[in-house]
């Protein structure tokens, strides 16, 4: 059993028996023991306590410690365009754009916008590819996304647009497909603004209203009385000059008559028909081997042979087109919204020359509709670099804050310049108001509006001219359009490019010059299946089963 101090535990009470004589000795240590313990206690409590080692490290963490400086990436931007007005540096605006970043809680940006317009803009992103020196943000047609993100070149966005809300909400989900591998996204499609003038087009049919007063002709409404107002632009004289110096319809080699397929109900955007699809019977077909082309064929031929069609239709480019236009020697042409007011302009000076685009003109089952062309096919990629070597997160938080049309968000800054200085905002009628003395060469040579704008929005409250209001409302509303039953593309697109370009251009333009009969379209038909159109059009179908 356990001893204490050399004597036996009391069973009961657990404390020792002493004899007096010891007990009387310990209980005079112990009452000496607790005076010392007072006094010593007395003498600490008029002194500062001394402090401990926790007390040292509480004090450490609770110091302010210097702040760590935000480290600073420069972002390229390679863009599709030519604005010789730009500045290489950015200039003004860009620390403007810096500064209203940091103000709205985003560090660690810098950018460089690179150019080159025109067919070289591919060429030369594929050099940059094909060197290792891709963009770190870039401009990528959806044809050719696979093969970027096959390669490694890009990386996938989708969980990236879970973190983009201003974006998200303002993005087209079709759109948004377009760009898309295999239910991926891979590039960042332009978006839209909700907003009664912007739709899914911008394309329509551009006639002159005074020839038609002139004439006193009303507005066609179907093919047929579209031909008669067209022979009627040609041989009645309807620019009163005495000459014949006039055909009814013109344009530049690139606009082939996507009105008249639209009155047969069938999707045709201009000379590119990689994503002209229509369904049959539950199956996707391509718009240029339905039988119904032989009858617009043949309509288009016999407007050339009667001379109604300007003989130069299909070599003049663009400016040229446009000039003729201007100059009064065509009486109507397919193009957007925008070449309308250019001749509204040019003609400021002759207010009795006008101009106005026509609802699409019906065909004999009475349907019509312009081709739903706004429905993007090309969108900002990313490279997989940017994950590797910068800061993604970043560069996601500025595409979003310039897609954000909030008090907060940067997308009148980059868009239209400084308030007060390059607009205002006439929130009665919600209008942009731009006050700009050069035109958009004023926001350019700043830095300003297009080349930094990373993201596209589709906004047009800035339109200020009636006509021009008047003329977007038409393609801006769904029913006069036809949409393509498939704007994605599909990996054999790339393999056989010349049946979507080389071989339409040249059947479609011998046939309605008549150098071909239009029975050659059958020959046309069987070599598009033969030369790989069979092939895009089973991985089409099963791509949007």
């Amino acid at each position: 059993m356990s001893k204490c101090l050399g004597e036996e535990l009391n069973e009961k009470g657990g404390i020792c028996l002493m004899n007096k004589k010891v007990l009387k000795s310990l209980s005079l240590i112990l009452v000496c023991w607790m005076v010392l313990s007072v006094s010593i206690g007395c003498q600490q409590n008029n002194q500062a306590p001394a402090p401990s080692s926790t007390d040292n490290e509480t004090e450490s963490a609770d110091k302010p410690k210097p702040a760590q400086p935000v480290k600073t990436f420069k972002y390229t931007f390679f863009i599709n365009q030519s604005i010789a007005e730009y500045p290489p540096d950015g200039g003004e605006a860009k620390q403007v754009i810096i500064d209203a970043l940091k103000e709205a809680g985003i560090e660690g940006f810098d950018y460089e916008v690179q150019m080159v317009g025109g067919g070289e803009y591919d060429t030369k992103l594929n050099v940059l590819i094909a060197s290792g020196d891709e963009p770190d943000a870039f401009r990528a047609r959806n044809i050719d996304l696979r093969r970027f993100s096959e390669s490694g070149v890009i990386t996938p966005l989708s969980k990236y647009i879970e973190q983009m809300p201003h974006y998200k909400e303002m993005a087209n989900e079709l759109d948004l497909t377009n760009m898309s591998v295999d239910g991926e996204v891979f590039a960042f499609p332009q978006a839209k603004m909700k907003h009664p003038l912007v739709g899914d087009g911008v394309h329509g049919l551009i006639i002159r209203r005074d020839w038609l007063e002139n004439l006193n002709m009303e507005t066609p409404t179907t093919l047929d009385q579209l031909y008669d107002v067209l022979y009627a632009f040609t041989y009645k004289d309807p620019n009163r000059s005495g000459e014949k110096d006039t055909y009814g319809i013109g344009g530049w080699d690139q606009n082939w008559f996507n009105f008249a397929f639209g009155a047969y109900g069938l999707f045709l955007n201009n000379g590119k028909t990689g994503h002209a699809w229509v369904e049959r019977n539950g199956r996707i077909e391509h718009t240029t081997v339905q039988p119904e082309v032989k009858e617009i064929l043949s309509t288009l031929q016999k407007w050339y042979k009667d001379g109604i069609i300007d003989p130069d239709k299909f070599v003049v480019k663009g400016k040229q087109a446009k000039e003729k236009f201007i100059n009064g020697n065509i009486g109507a042409y397919e193009q957007t919204v925008w070449w309308a007011n250019d001749a509204r302009k040019a003609w400021k000076d002759k207010p009795e020359q006008k101009v106005e685009i026509i609802p699409p003109v019906k065909g004999p089952q009475g349907l019509a509709g312009y081709p739903a062309g706004a429905i993007v096919n090309q969108g900002v990629a990313i490279a997989q670099r940017v994950v590797d070597e910068k800061d993604i997160d970043t560069l996601i938080k500025v595409l979003d804050w310039s897609v954000n049309t909030g008090e907060d968000g940067g997308f009148e800054l980059v868009t239209y310049g400084i308030e007060g200085e390059d607009y205002t905002y006439d929130a009665q009628n919600d209008r942009i108001v731009q006050t700009l003395p050069e035109g958009y060469s004023s926001l350019y040579k700043r830095g300003f509006s297009n080349p930094v704008r990373f993201i596209r929005v589709n906004d047009r409250r800035w339109m200020d001219v009636p006509e021009q209001i008047r003329d977007i409302k038409i393609p801006s509303d769904p029913n006069n359009l036809v949409y393509s039953a498939c704007y994605q593309s599909v990996t054999t697109m790339a393999d056989y490019p010349d049946i979507f370009d080389k071989l339409w251009a040249e059947y479609f333009v011998k046939i309605v010059t008549g150098e071909y009969s239009v029975d050659k379209h059958d020959e046309y038909v069987q070599k598009f299946n033969s030369q790989g159109g069979a092939e895009v059009t089973k991985q089409v179908n099963e791509l949007m089963k």
